[in-house]
């Protein structure tokens, strides 16, 4: 069948007449399998002479045509395609898939994916040279638009299946490069600049998808890429030609550009960039890309934003990507190191500038966590983390913030639920009282709290798991390794200890903590913090017999030592070091016991009557314990001495 003669008969399968279209689509299956058939079904989708209507059904039954019968899943099965007739095929397409309307481009694009993925690289070797030749000419947006399905065939691919792409990247990105150069430097660019862009990132995407080709991984090659990238998204989209209608500007070209950016960015971010999430492989990338591109973006990334906030235009889509990139690297625990930093390490300059402000400023972004109802516990992990920080660090120096912060750390504790969250706002009670004990224990019953946070406290400390290992106060500190023992100590635990030993230093007045009531005269106070009221022993007895169950915990050789389990979770936090490091927790319990006893005889007395047999015998232990640890402790620091005083 000729050419024109297949016209009438695609002419007649367009036509309202059922017999008429019945007729025509029998005529198109009898003849679909005959020489040289594909070809004029070609012949007509390029021709422009015919009309539309009839180009547009000779793409359909070309590209259908193809998906079927260009590569049988059987092998076994015979080819219905002539050699001959896909030679032509191949090469023409090439040619004419960028020069068809869009409506047809479509088409053709589906025709040369299946033909690509079915032949390349065996049975369509000198492809590539096509693509790269046609780079070099006026055939760009072929050549481009070719060069992106060749590497969407590679984008989930991995390992040595990822060879082609490597390829690729070094036979086209040079070129590819130099192109996007000259368009970005054109000055009022048309839409088809666009679609030259939106290609050029198509292919990079499918490039980078899974891993970073080698090539890529040259800073300098990176970096000309990544200006190229951020110089596109800086840009202000041209007004001319931008239709009015939103539901239209989210397709044009500019808006899809800017898109196909962030998601790239979006990519290398989360994937490669992100120190926390990276393999060990990429941290050197991801290292870099934290130095040199990290905050740029996020600068890019806001300032589109910021046309929303003046009534202009950005795409949902865009705004979606731009949310999650934000999402995926600003947490609040990301600026947890820093400011720590900022305060442990620059403690004389945080507390003594005014100009800014920053206890202030910490202060106005600690509480304005806090109150948020609307954050999950998690997202609120690092406030009162960051309280304790400063706690800590400015001991002697900030009884003006303690009240505030405790304040706020109580209103959350009422709300919260998470035994997580619930430990660390106890821990920030038990620093401030490490702090101050006078002082935090006045604001306590001045808030009529005092009770319900010694109750939830205990209880804490007493939750087990089924496995009956501890629940709660058992996070590790990775930075601080006891040589001695090659144990980790453990910081929550410590600093529960270094909390309640405090109060046995409190002096008889302040001791009497008029706002204390015991279990027996709370009624439901227990229930405000998430308490059970099943033991309601004698609040005195309670304390001490916790604190020394407490003190038991931090033995070497105790079973607990081995909590060291999947449910522990590690992070940044930890590893930094806090001026409670150096604080020996048996010498500080024994320390403050002795004290007491020296100053008054008559109250150890009395405290000491207040345990069993079994206590006063772990209380002994501890101290044995301890004066061990002082002998050890001694040691260590004379090795030093030495160590630091033997020549070099």
């Amino acid at each position: 069948m000729d050419v024109p003669s297949l016209v009438v008969i695609l002419q007649a399968a367009l036509s309202p007449n059922p017999a008429e279209r019945k007729a025509a689509e029998e005529s198109l299956n009898k003849f679909q399998y005959m020489p040289q058939h594909l070809v004029r079904l070609l012949q007509i989708v390029i021709d422009n002479n015919c009309p539309m209507a009839v180009r547009q059904v000779a793409s359909i039954q070309f590209k259908n045509f193809i998906a079927k019968n260009w590569a049988p899943l059987d092998p076994n099965e015979p080819q219905k395609i002539l050699q001959s007739d896909k030679d032509v095929v191949r090469d023409h397409i090439l040619v004419f898939v960028s020069q068809v309307p869009p409506l047809l481009r479509v088409q053709l694009g589906e025709c040369l994916k299946t033909i690509i993925h079915a032949d390349y690289p065996e049975q369509w070797p000198l492809l590539l040279d096509w693509v790269k030749h046609n780079l070099q000419e006026q055939q760009v947006y072929g050549a481009l638009f070719v060069l992106q399905i060749l590497a969407r065939k590679h984008e989930f691919k991995s390992d040595e299946e990822r060879t082609p792409v490597h390829h690729i990247v070094e036979e086209t990105f040079p070129q590819i490069l130099n192109i996007f150069n000259r368009l970005v430097q054109i000055e009022k660019p048309a839409v088809e600049v666009a679609d030259l862009i939106k290609l050029i990132c198509k292919i990079f995407w499918s490039s980078i998808y899974l891993e970073i080709p080698k090539q890529l991984l040259d800073p300098n090659a990176f970096s000309a890429w990544m200006m190229l990238f951020l110089n596109v998204l800086e840009r202000s989209v041209p007004l001319e030609g931008q239709p009015l209608d939103p539901e239209l500007s989210k397709s044009w070209g500019w808006w899809k550009v800017k898109k196909w950016i962030v998601h790239i960015l979006n990519r290398l971010y989360t994937r490669f960039g992100d120190l926390k999430l990276s393999d060990p492989e990429n941290r050197a990338f991801a290292q870099m890309f934290q130095k040199n591109y990290a905050g740029k973006i996020l600068e890019c990334h806001l300032n589109l934003l910021g046309v929303i906030r003046v009534g202009g235009y950005l795409p949902d889509r865009v705004t979606n990507l731009i949310l999650q990139y934000l999402s995926n690297s600003c947490f609040h625990a990301d600026i947890l190191v820093p400011l720590d930093n900022y305060v442990s390490r620059g403690t004389a300059h945080f507390l003594t500038c005014k100009e800014p402000d920053y206890q202030q400023s910490l202060w106005n972004m600690i509480s304005s966590v806090m109150a948020d109802k609307n954050l999950e516990d998690s997202d609120i992990e690092p406030a009162p983390k960051l309280i304790e920080v400063v706690i800590q660090n400015c001991r002697g120096h900030v009884d003006h913030w303690v009240e505030p912060y405790l304040r706020i750390t109580l209103d959350r504790l009422n709300r919260t639920e998470k035994s997580r969250l619930k430990c660390l706002l106890i821990k920030v009670i038990a620093i401030a009282i490490y702090y101050n004990a006078v002082l935090t224990l006045s604001i306590l019953n001045k808030f009529a709290v005092t009770t319900e946070v010694f109750n939830l406290w205990f209880q804490l400390l007493q939750q087990v798991r089924k496995s009956g290992v501890r629940a709660n106060f058992k996070r590790y500190c990775l930075a601080i390794v006891n040589k001695l023992s090659g144990l980790y100590r453990e910081h929550d635990k410590k600093v529960c200890c270094l909390g309640l030993t405090s109060l046995l230093a409190l002096p008889e007045a302040a001791n009497d903590m008029d706002g204390f009531q015991t279990a027996d005269d709370e009624d439901g106070s227990d229930k405000e913090m998430g308490v059970d009221a099943e033991d309601e022993d004698e609040a005195d007895s309670l304390r001490l017999q916790k604190l020394a169950a407490q003190a038991k915990a931090f033995r070497g050789n105790d079973e607990d030592d081995d909590e060291y389990d999947s449910d522990d979770d590690f992070s940044d936090d930890e590893e930094m070091q806090s001026p409670i490091d150096d604080v020996d927790p048996f010498l500080f319990f024994v320390d403050i016991v002795k004290a007491l006893q020296a100053s008054d005889p008559m109250k150890f007395q009395n405290l000491m009557q207040t345990l069993d047999l079994h206590y006063q015998a772990l209380a002994n232990g501890v101290a044995q314990h301890a004066e061990l640890r002082r002998g050890e402790i001694e040691k260590e620091k004379m090795e030093k001495a030495s160590a630091a005083a033997a020549p070099s």
